[in-house]
């Protein structure tokens, strides 16, 4: 895979950051946020795994992704049940991205991405440790987390890879998107 400079490789997570599942429609204030019948979401998608499949697409930051996509290894971090519904929407939603992994828990992400000597991961979880090569979606739920890199648009993630990983990116990505906002 050509990934960037030197090989660099940037990590996607999918939900929160590419895919919506906010199923009500709005950004929930807490990480684990119940709903008025005691229920978070990962309750309401074992209870209907078509949600996975059918959940919309994050406008902004899923265009970065596909931008970028052939610099791109999603890793996200799901139960084994819910991977093949995640699949089938990795493909109707980003066919052109290559590869995606899984892995058991937010440490693990961690590990993996300083398995590699030059990456970046872009994800919008509280349960990340503070990491310099950690790109923090800014999201109501994990705004109390210090983050080192924390974006709060889809500009600002393409200005924060080009700091990191050298990419020039922004000119064309400005012009492809016209503007990115």
């Amino acid at each position: 895979m050509e990934v960037g400079r030197n090989n660099m490789v940037i990590f996607f997570d999918i939900d929160g950051v590419v895919r919506s599942l906010f199923l009500d429609g709005r950004e929930p204030d807490t990480w684990m946020h119940r709903n008025e019948n005691g229920h978070t979401i990962c309750d309401r998608i074992d209870s209907d795994l078509s949600i996975l499949e059918n959940a919309p697409e994050l406008p902004g930051y899923i265009e970065v992704c596909r931008y970028l996509s052939s610099h791109i290894i999603m890793l996200s971090h799901q139960p084994d049940v819910w991977r093949p519904y995640t699949d089938r929407w990795m493909a109707k939603h980003l066919p052109s991205i290559r590869k995606s992994i899984y892995v058991k828990d937010a440490e693990q992400k961690v590990d993996y991405i300083e398995s590699f000597r030059d990456s970046v991961l872009v994800d919008d979880s509280p349960l990340l440790p503070v990491h310099d090569r950690i790109v923090l979606v800014d999201r109501k739920y994990n705004r109390h987390v210090n983050s080192l890199n924390r974006v709060c648009s889809p500009l600002e993630l393409v200005i924060s890879l080009n700091k990191k990983l050298g990419f020039i990116l922004l000119k064309r990505f400005l012009e492809k998107t016209g503007g990115g906002r």
